[in-house]
């Protein structure tokens, strides 16, 4: 699997609020980062940055290829809470996997129980169930997520740390914030820091 992201000289400021300043880093298929820092240092922004959900004030955001799909999970609220799963999944397809075919068929006995349901009756953990159903499904080459173990208890935790291992050893590219000991097993390549709206390379595990 092939894929790359690249950030060139990005600042990305609200108004006359500074959030990234002279932002330099690329995001590989088959690799692991982790981006950290304190809440409020423009994690979030950072990641909807490179997963092509907001613009920067002035810099670059390269994809290879253009068009490169890559995979989103964050706290947003579902676009079409009135929808059922299985028709959010059709038009998540739709949107941004148009080469795969089909539609997605959860085995999960809880998803399939819920999978005719609308989404505003999913809990947090519902609705972040479904989305990594969604993600392992269709395999974006580069998935970036938003501190994704909130809100889960342990076995949920050790679940989706074994689901983001699976994700790199079939070649995807993973990039996930935390401020957590939950995820220091991981096989991570890279970890980032951000700070005084810089990104600093902190650490390499090869």
């Amino acid at each position: 699997m092939t894929g790359l992201i690249r950030l060139v000289q990005v600042d990305l400021a609200y108004g006359f609020q500074r959030v990234l300043t002279g932002v330099d880093l690329e995001v590989r298929a088959g690799r692991m980062y982790r981006l950290e820092g304190p809440n409020g240092a423009g994690k979030t922004t950072l990641l909807r940055c490179i997963a092509g959900l907001k613009r920067p004030t002035r810099g670059t955001v390269l994809r290879e290829p253009p068009g490169l799909p890559v995979g989103w999970l964050g706290h947003d609220v579902p676009l079409y809470p009135e929808w059922t799963a299985q028709q959010y999944a059709r038009w998540l397809r739709w949107m941004f996997f148009p080469h795969v075919r089909g539609d997605p068929q959860p085995e999960d006995p809880l998803l399939r129980t819920f999978w005719d349901e609308p989404l505003r009756h999913f809990s947090r953990g519902m609705q972040q169930r479904f989305l990594l159903f969604c993600l392992d499904t269709w395999g974006p080459p580069i998935v970036c997520l938003d501190e994704p173990w909130t809100g889960l208890d342990t076995q949920a935790q050790a679940d989706l740390n074994g689901l983001l291992q699976k994700w790199r050893r079939r070649g995807q590219g993973v990039l996930f914030s935390s401020h957590r000991s939950v995820d220091m097993d991981l096989p991570v390549d890279e970890v980032w820091s951000l700070r005084d709206h810089r990104v600093y390379r902190v650490a390499n595990s090869e």
